[in-house]
């Protein structure tokens, strides 16, 4: 797209992409400072009859439940066959990233903007069978804006410093819709199964989410051998939302109810290292966790988390160096739920994690091998619980087991 230079100030590249279907891009680069890039991506994949897809699709784009007729068919004996009378998921990706990078006297100043909007429409079959009993559509509209701005010292420094401010918010809007059937003996212990009782539900809202924060990070070589290194942040976050619950069944019928919560909190990060030898390097960290305001562990984080390791280097021929590594990374008990609900949670485990490598003095190439999780550890990353009626069904997402790899890297 060209170049754009500031009178007396830094230089100024501008960086356009745009990526089809197919994933291929084209873009111009110009000289270092302001990188600004952009990219679409859209995937459709649909299954199914098209006029079908088109006609039930306006399930997920209007707010209002519409009636979803049930086909006149059997279900299949075959314990393994599955059949999808419909279904459709359409994605379509736009993201524009901006850098800009400048001197300030010794000191460098780092600005980064980015901007995402995100579509996710969603149609499934649900029940899996000819019978068009169940659908479970949902439509998602989400807009992330993101802007951090920070001043760092120099590398070289004996005291190593950065500070800095984020801001970041978060839009989406979310539907959900369920129509679905079932006999009225589920519900009416000896009524007859062959009458059908509709289940309607409409479940989403809108969520505006605003974060800011400012961040610092120390780095203080205490001695030829010995660094700590400190981090210290505090943010705050407001979330406003407009919940909607509609299921005619049960008599629920709630439209844009307001919710909000406010939080402030100040995690901590202490680490030590030390360069016992030029070839040997050994560290440890210990973190603090991010809390609500109500005292509750947000999702996803540890209230205690740690790390010990130490890497050795070494040459066993003039000209190639190999470098072995080590680390033990632990975490206190993480919750998936902002409720703390332990059993949606993964309790406290920690992992041993080895790896090697073999290159010349070069560098143009690498052999490495890695294994991770060594005492195979059971490890769940994720929960969902699609409800709190006891007995119902739930999804479990596990981190990989022990595991290990080999590789080749080239570089020129």
């Amino acid at each position: 797209m060209g170049d754009y230079r500031g009178v007396g100030g830094p230089e100024l590249a501008c960086r356009d992409a745009l990526s089809d279907d197919d994933g291929d891009a084209v873009d111009e680069m110009g000289p270092s400072g302001l990188d600004i890039r952009a990219s679409h991506r859209s995937e459709p994949i649909d299954f199914g009859d098209d006029r079908q897809v088109r006609k039930l699709g306006q399930i997920v784009r209007s707010r209002k439940l519409r009636k979803i007729a049930a086909a006149s068919a059997r279900p299949s004996r075959a314990s393994s066959r599955v059949e999808a009378n419909v279904g459709f998921l359409r994605a379509h990706v736009f993201n524009m990233n901006a850098d800009l990078e400048q001197p300030i006297g010794e000191n460098t100043l780092t600005v980064t903007a980015n901007y995402r909007r995100s579509v996710q429409r969603f149609l499934n079959d649900c029940d899996g069978t000819r019978i068009d009993d169940c659908h479970l559509g949902r439509d998602n509209i989400s807009d992330d804006y993101f802007l951090d701005a920070h001043l760092a010292s120099p590398g070289d420094a004996r005291l190593r410093w950065l500070v800095g401010a984020v801001y970041q918010r978060f839009d989406i809007s979310s539907i959900n819709v369920l129509g679905a059937r079932f006999p009225l003996s589920y519900l009416v212990p000896g009524a007859p199964s062959n009458i059908p009782v509709r289940f309607d539900t409409i479940v989403g809202g809108d969520i505006k989410s605003e974060s800011i924060a400012v961040y610092g990070d120390l780095r203080w070589k205490l001695s030829d051998i010995w660094s700590v290194t400190g981090q210290v942040r505090y943010s705050q976050t407001e979330k406003n939302a407009l919940q909607t619950s509609i299921a005619p069944l049960l008599g629920l019928n709630v439209v844009d109810f307001p919710a909000s919560v406010k939080n402030d909190f100040v995690p901590v990060k202490v680490g030590l290292e030390g360069q016992v030898t030029p070839n040997i390097l050994v560290y440890a960290s210990f973190a603090k966790a991010f809390m609500d305001g109500a005292g509750n562990i947000l999702p996803y984080n540890a209230k205690v988390s740690f790390n010990l390791g130490g890497d050795y280097e070494f040459e066993p021929v003039s000209g190639y160096s190999v470098s072995l590594g080590a680390e033990y990374a632990y975490h206190s008990r993480i919750y998936f739920s902002e409720f703390n609900d332990v059993a949606d949670s993964q309790p406290g485990v920690g992992v041993f994690n080895a790896s090697a490598s073999l290159s010349p003095a070069s560098a143009s190439w690498r052999l490495f091998a890695y294994g991770n999780n060594l005492s195979n550890e059971t490890i769940k990353s994720g929960v969902t619980i699609y409800s709190g009626i006891v007995g119902t069904e739930r999804a479990v997402s596990y981190a990989p087991p022990r595991n290990f790899g080999l590789g080749v890297s080239v570089s020129f």
